[in-house]
């Protein structure tokens, strides 16, 4: 998979939701390319080593240790770092289904200010139907301050046989995501579903 040559806000902020895990690697490549990213999750010692990887890279990791759950600590840390860094773009999202309010208040947050900045929210393949995609969409149709993306996760298929994707690859396709214009991109495949590793 091509890696993508991604560009920044202006302030030269990334902000990335969850992305002590699979997205680590996003965060440090976002970091190598000269961005400062904002990395969100619980755990501190996480972030910590995650921002120590990015020593002597042109950008860097500033390290939020905030729970994304609860949207009023979120939209307070999203804030603190958008007046000390500048309005994030892009903002990467990857938080669990029952944290749909916290995501809302992110955008809340988000929208506003000059220009457009870009929402990606990354979701399991569950997501690949239309009906979620709408839905997401419509959702997100009030802030017209964010351009809002969806990335799906899918699976791969090697030598005929299935299987769910690396982080790395994950990481590899949100960057990727952020030069297409479509509100949806798919890592992997979803299709044939009935191929899914587990079927």
């Amino acid at each position: 998979m091509a890696l993508a040559l991604v560009k920044p806000a202006p302030s030269g902020h990334a902000l990335v939701i969850g992305g002590s895990g699979m997205l680590r690697w996003a965060c440090t490549r976002l970091a190598s390319r000269g961005a400062i990213v904002t990395v969100i999750a619980r755990d501190r010692g996480r972030l910590d080593a995650l921002a120590a990887e990015t020593a002597g890279m042109p950008g860097r990791i500033v390290p939020l240790s905030c729970d994304y759950e609860n949207p009023e600590r979120l939209m307070g840390a999203i804030d603190g770092a958008a007046r000390e860094l500048g309005r994030p773009d892009p903002t990467i999202a990857w938080m669990r289904r029952d944290a749909r309010e916290s995501l809302h208040a992110a955008a809340r947050t988000l929208d506003g200010g000059p220009g457009v900045s870009r929402l990606v929210h990354v979701l399991p393949s569950a997501a690949r139907s239309p009906v979620v995609r709408k839905r997401f969409r419509d959702e997100f149709a009030p802030y017209p301050g964010l351009r809002y993306r969806q990335v799906v996760l899918g699976f791969m298929i090697d030598d005929g046989v299935s299987r769910w994707l690396t982080d790395t690859e994950i990481s590899d396709g949100v960057l990727l995501s952020l030069e297409h214009h479509d509100d949806q991109f798919i890592v992997g495949r979803i299709h044939p579903w009935s191929e899914r590793p587990g079927a």
